[in-house]
Order: C-alpha cells, then sequence, then structure tokens
C-alpha cells in the first residue's frame, strides 16, 4: 500500500510540476528513473505503465507553456548539444547498413530518448542552485537502491542482482556503470557540501556505493571507481577536511574489500 502510494504520488507530483515548473519536473523525472520504482516496488504498481514517457511529455509541454523560457546555449556547451545530435544522426543513418533493423531501430529508440532529456536538462537546470537540487535528488534516490542492494546481501549471504541483473537496467555490469558517476557525485558533496549533516549522508551513501560496486562483481566498474577514488585524492582540497575524508574513504574501502 505505502509502495503504490509512493510511486503513484511521485508520478502525479512529476507530471503537475512539469506542467507548472518544468525544471521541477525534470528533477522528480530524474529521481524516478533513478529510484526505479517498477523494480522496487513491482508487487504494489502496474509495471508496464509508461510512467517516464508522461513524466518527460509534460516537462516538453511546461517548456511550451511556460513560453520557452530556458538557458542560453553558449560555447563549449552549443558544442557539446551539437556533437550528442551529430552522434544521434550518424546511429540513424548506420541504420542503413545494419544487419538487424528491429535490434538497431530498438537500441534507436533509447538513444534519442536519452538526447532529448540531455538537452533539456541543460536548457532547464540554469542556476547552481538547481544544479545542487538535481544532484541531490540523485544521489539520494540511487542511495536507496544501494542501501537495499546492501541489506540483502547482509540478510542472505550474498548478492542476488549479481546474478539476475538489477531492475530494469540489465545486469549488473549494467547497474554498476551507473553506479559510479552517482558516486563521484557522492564523494564531492561528502567533501564540498554546506552542511556537517548533508556531507555525513553523502559519505554514508558514498561506503554503501562502494560496497555495491564490490557486489556486484562487476571488474570494469571496479576499475571505474579506482579511478574515481584517484581522481578525487588529486582534485579534493588539501584541507583538514579533505584528508579526512581520503583516510576514511581508504579505511572503508579496505575493510569492505
Amino acid at each position: 500500500m505505502l509502495g503504490s502510494i509512493l510511486v503513484y504520488g511521485l508520478f502525479a507530483w512529476g507530471c503537475v510540476e512539469g506542467l507548472r515548473r518544468p525544471w521541477a519536473g525534470l528533477v522528480l523525472f530524474y529521481s524516478f528513473v533513478v529510484l526505479e520504482p517498477t523494480w522496487n516496488w513491482r508487487w504494489a504498481i502496474d509495471t508496464t505503465f509508461p510512467y517516464q514517457k508522461y513524466m518527460a511529455g509534460c516537462v516538453l509541454l511546461g517548456l511550451f507553456l511556460n513560453g520557452c523560457r530556458r538557458a542560453k546555449v553558449t560555447g563549449n556547451t552549443y558544442r557539446a548539444l551539437a556533437c550528442l545530435v551529430a552522434f544521434v544522426g550518424i546511429g540513424y543513418l548506420s541504420t542503413l547498413q545494419t544487419l538487424s533493423l528491429e535490434f538497431s531501430l530498438e537500441y534507436m529508440d533509447y538513444i534519442w530518448k536519452i538526447a532529448v532529456m540531455a538537452v533539456l536538462t541543460v536548457w532547464l537546470v540554469d542556476t547552481p542552485k538547481k544544479l545542487l537540487i538535481l544532484v541531490w535528488a540523485v544521489i539520494i534516490c540511487q542511495g536507496y537502491n544501494a542501501y537495499q542492494i546492501n541489506l540483502q546481501y547482509f540478510q542472505d549471504g550474498f548478492c542476488r542482482y549479481a546474478v539476475n541483473g538489477w531492475g530494469t537496467r540489465g545486469d549488473n555490469n549494467t547497474y554498476s556503470i551507473f553506479t559510479v558517476p552517482v558516486m563521484a557525485l557522492s564523494a564531492a558533496m561528502a567533501v564540498y557540501g554546506k552542511d556537517v549533516w548533508w556531507r555525513m549522508a553523502a559519505s554514508v551513501i558514498m561506503v554503501m556505493q562502494m560496497h555495491v560496486l564490490m557486489l556486484l562483481e562487476s571488474r570494469g566498474t571496479m576499475i571505474g571507481g579506482l579511478i574515481v577514488a584517484f581522481v578525487l585524492a588529486v582534485t579534493v582540497a588539501k584541507t583538514t577536511r579533505g584528508w579526512r575524508l581520503l583516510g576514511l574513504a581508504l579505511f572503508a574501502g579496505v575493510l569492505l574489500a
């Protein structure tokens, strides 16, 4: 019952905010995608309903209803978006010589939707405050997933997500790839968060994410996690807080391994 209230409430909230304030609707869309309600609460909701499609549609419609107000794109941002659009175009051109048109078009159906949401993100998340809200939404929702994966492991003694895949994101490798950049965001907030309680929350989530990479047994993303740790060690401000975080991260990593 609580799962149904949470999922349908988040869905309705996202649709309404998408029409009223497109940037807020976009944040709720990302929260929905990252939280994976159709997996976490699959027994309580209709898992075939296209929740994300309606939420994204409301954001697009809200953009037009609000006069298409968006951030001005210039310089490197413009070139990056141009490269993204070009990539999608090249992808569709490549389908002209594909050996399996059905599978290629299915792949491109994902790609163009991802590209549209990426462009909307650049347009709508136009202030540091909005960006910070989006970052924390992604960290918290992914942190919930990390908590559930850790909880299942400590309760049962093995990680079933490494055996049967995770949610609708594919196998353990796919979800591990998604975990690495969010773990980097958690590390950044653990160092540079303005409030001590938020820094502590980000640190706890980062440790759970570190363990998730180990539990999901994806060797490539374990290497990716080590690269994130290296970048963090090089770029973090060498203050007392920075050294403390590096020391705790190293201790936690060794302990979990």
